[in-house]
């Protein structure tokens, strides 16, 4: 591609650069640029917007695969396919983007793709994982062994090296599929799952003289209400999730494809936009600087999920990133992009008058 792509025409040359110099250079003229905004107020009005909305962006894309293994309980396999099928389906969201930006504008087009990732965490706040119905869906699952006396353990969970999971070994042992257990460590395992503070899991048992015991602990995926917003995904697993017998991997897949659609757009357009309301004979000077505010906007978002997690919880974390988005569309609302479009050209003509 960059064989293919011409290169433009460098109006003022500067030769005999060293990296010093260079890099001097560049801080000197992102200075420049971040003076000069004063007199480009539609584009300093519209890197006000983008630094919010794609702060928010970022940090939902950042956060989410820690959301999904340590809140949600998405096994990692299933989380990796997940963002490669966003990938895919991102291609055709920014080709859909693009056909809808030349429909209406490309403002317009931007806002609808915002108000797209606004549902999509409302949605990704909505996930709950079912709880689990029959024996083959909790994690230990037990059998009655008639001829031993004893439980077979039948599943069990594939456990990590984290700080938990390692108490929790401690507590429980290390029990694997395949291995046999008295009644006696049966009833304790059941109740270890139901009591310990380390416990994510659940267990069930099959036949003998625990048949039919299930117990879910308290830190399971499934078990919500003490959380503020609980009571969303409480009433959506309610009314849509379990009615509909739809797992929380499959919740997770349908989220990663409303991703993948509005993923592209948001980006391309972005840049899009920038491009129309900044001079193009400066568009090296502007792109760079609007590159410095992308990673910029990459901060402040993870901040304030850190801190929002600490006093409340990971939904609240993520509703809160939600107000970032929020905030970054109201204020793109206001951003005039014809009188952007003017000011730019009139700088293209100011530049080229000069030489």
């Amino acid at each position: 591609t960059l064989r293919v792509i011409p290169e433009p025409a460098i109006l003022i040359p500067i030769e005999g650069l060293t990296t010093f110099s260079a890099i001097k250079l560049g801080f000197s003229e992102i200075g420049n640029t971040f003076r000069e905004l004063r007199r480009f107020k539609v584009i300093l009005l519209y890197l006000c917007a983008y630094l919010l909305f794609n702060d928010g962006i970022q940090t939902v894309l950042g956060i989410a695969g820690a959301f999904a293994a340590d809140t949600l309980g998405i096994p990692l396999v299933f989380n990796m396919a997940t963002i490669l099928i966003i990938q895919f389906v991102a291609a055709g969201g920014a080709m859909a983007f693009s056909r809808l930006s030349s429909a209406i504008t490309t403002k317009k087009a931007l806002t609808v793709s915002l108000i797209g990732w606004i549902f999509i965490v409302l949605f990704g706040v909505a996930i709950a994982p079912l709880i689990p119905p029959d024996h083959q869906d909790h994690d230990y699952q037990l059998e009655f062994n008639q001829n031993k006396g004893a439980y077979t353990v039948t599943s069990a969970p594939e456990l990590g090296d984290s700080r938990v999971e390692r108490l929790w070994v401690r507590e429980s042992g290390q029990i694997t599929s395949g291995d046999v257990l008295s009644l006696d460590n049966a009833r304790s395992l059941i109740s270890s799952v139901g009591k310990s503070r380390n416990s994510s899991y659940s267990i069930s048992a099959l036949k003998g003289p625990l048949d039919n015991e299930r117990v879910i602990g308290g830190s399971h995926p499934s078990i919500l209400g003490s959380g503020t917003l609980d009571w969303w995904p409480s009433l959506v697993r309610k009314t849509l999730w379990a009615p509909l017998g739809i797992k929380v991997v499959y919740q997770w897949l349908l989220l990663g494809l409303a991703v993948g659609v509005v993923m592209g757009g948001s980006q391309a357009l972005s840049r899009s936009l920038f491009a129309q309301i900044s001079p193009e004979t400066r568009s090296g000077e502007f792109f760079s600087f609007f590159g410095f505010i992308s990673r910029a906007s990459s901060v402040f978002g993870p901040m304030l999920y850190i801190f929002v997690t600490g006093i409340l919880d990971t939904r609240s974390a993520i509703f809160s990133i939600l107000l970032i988005i929020v905030a970054g569309t109201i204020v793109l609302k206001w951003v005039d992009v014809d009188a952007g479009s003017r000011i730019a050209r009139e700088e293209d003509q100011r530049i080229r008058k000069s030489f």
